[in-house]
């Protein structure tokens, strides 16, 4: 049994209004390049077969009669004019009260898409409203469908411009039809537990919330030297000349780290390393990244996605993709994405390197800084607590003080420390504070016992007496 075919069946015209005369129309198995047979007849019998491609007559219709489609199969349509050039072309069709067709998860758009770049299109008039942040968009290719996720869509009359983060692949400039997901981000008729599952981002403190270090004051970084951490889990570097690095307030966000230039500052270097734990999962996929930049005095950020050669250890690390961010004084989300590869489970490195960043020039990065595999999201923002639990991982403070009684000279004292949460390997400790001494002639941190839980702070008394220390704060320091 054949059903009446939708859209193909009114008159066909040209640009100009008049009938397309002459013209073909190819009818494919949808998504396909393999022809399929229509017919005139709702018997859809072979000897009731039109003739492939299907070709107009002086009023742009189908000289053969109605046109036909079998039930239970789609169709892609492509209309040409006399001279063979595309007018149109509209995928997976079925035929009109067609209960047999399977139900599809794509609806197609109507405007005509025009090709861009590998990431962006064009449609007439404004369709900022359906083509959403996270809008799931399918494409008809010359190389083939491309699935991807809109991060941007701006209205510019007459046309809306709309960037993707594509599945894979990439668009090209035989894109001949847009089709949208029936499920949309803003009122997904799934749970949102489904949709956007928890912990699909994996960059720690994002949103820089989080500052044990510096409690939002500047950090000299000093040229040359190795990488600094700054803001919790956030590394910088630097050549030429020492620059800053200071969290602050955001723009738009609450908060913001800033890398602030000097006179003969080469190149600066800024990003967070990934634990092969958190991104195992990423082996082969392709992984989805976001952050929000701006800048003075430059115009441009190269970023770096790497694999360690070794699990969890950077000193050696392999390149997985580059591409360079076109920044300005105006606030921008840049999206990009790299394919994570066979060796993302010993750990993945993103990093954001500049040229020269001299007096009067600065790049921020805004707190939202996301990096997730297989979707686009919108940023995912987690209890403070959280956050700062997340980060003790690598990095704590604890404070310690001690108050003994001693009978004699140099008698040994302490007091177990513990550390917030299991850190990630036994830390390197260093003893900072603003510290009160009486009658102590030295101090030392013991690992005793499991050194990712704690450790033992002691001291060594000058004299019989009284002795302490008050104010002492251990830092306890387990990065990658």
């Amino acid at each position: 049994m054949a059903f009446l075919a939708p859209l193909i069946n009114d008159q066909q015209v040209d640009v100009n209004g008049d009938p397309l005369t002459g013209g073909t129309i190819s009818v494919y198995l949808a998504g396909t390049s393999t022809p399929a047979a229509t017919y005139n007849d709702r018997d859809g019998l072979p000897a009731h077969a039109n003739s492939w491609p299907i070709t107009l007559n002086t009023l742009g219709l189908n000289s053969q009669g109605a046109v036909w489609l079998v039930g239970g199969q789609a169709y892609k349509f492509v209309i040409k004019d006399v001279n063979l050039v595309t007018m149109r072309t509209i995928d997976y069709v079925s035929g009109i009260n067609d209960a047999f067709a399977a139900n599809d998860q794509w609806v197609v758009f109507g405007g005509t898409p025009t090709y861009v770049n590998a990431t962006t299109f064009t449609l007439p008039g404004d369709q900022t409203q359906t083509f959403t942040f996270g809008t799931r968009v399918r494409t008809s290719n010359t190389g083939g469908i491309v699935t991807g996720t809109v991060v941007r869509a701006a209205y510019s009359a007459p046309n809306t411009t709309v960037t993707i983060i594509p599945d894979s692949g990439a668009l090209d400039s035989g894109l001949s039809l847009v089709s949208v997901g029936l499920i949309t981000p803003g009122s997904p008729s799934l749970p949102g537990t489904l949709t956007t599952p928890p912990f699909r981002n994996r960059i720690i403190n994002g949103a820089f919330r989080t500052d044990q270090r510096n409690s939002g004051a500047s950090q000299v970084i000093t040229a040359g030297a190795a990488i600094a951490y700054t803001t919790d889990r956030f590394y910088v570097s630097c050549t030429g000349a020492n620059i800053t690095s200071q969290r602050v307030a955001g723009t738009g966000y609450q908060y913001a780290q800033t890398l602030t230039g000097a006179a003969s500052v080469a190149a600066t270097l800024w990003g967070q390393r990934i634990e092969s734990s958190n991104c195992y999962d990423w082996v082969n996929k392709q992984v989805n990244v976001q952050v929000p930049i701006s800048a003075v005095g430059i115009t441009s950020v190269t970023w770096n996605a790497y694999a360690a050669d070794a699990t969890d250890n950077f000193s050696s690390k392999t390149l997985l993709a580059n591409g360079t961010l076109t920044v300005s004084a105006t606030v921008e989300t840049k999206f990009f994405s790299f394919p994570a590869g066979a060796n993302a489970g010993r750990g993945v490195a993103i990093e954001f390197v500049t040229g020269a960043l001299v007096a009067g020039q600065s790049i921020t990065y805004q707190g939202a800084f996301q990096a997730e595999a297989g979707q686009v999201s919108t940023f995912e923002s987690v209890e403070v607590g959280e956050d700062l639990r997340r980060c003790q991982r690598y990095f704590a403070s604890v404070g310690a003080a001690i108050t003994v009684t001693a009978s004699g000279a140099a008698q040994n004292w302490g007091v177990p420390v513990q550390w917030p949460v299991p850190m990630r390997v036994s830390p390197a400790i260093t003893l900072g504070g603003s510290v009160t001494f009486g009658n102590v002639t030295s101090e030392s941190t013991v690992v005793t016992g499991t050194p990712t839980l704690g450790c033992k702070y002691g001291i060594v008394n000058t004299a019989a007496g009284v002795a302490f220390v008050d104010g002492r704060v251990l830092a306890a320091a387990a990065e990658l």
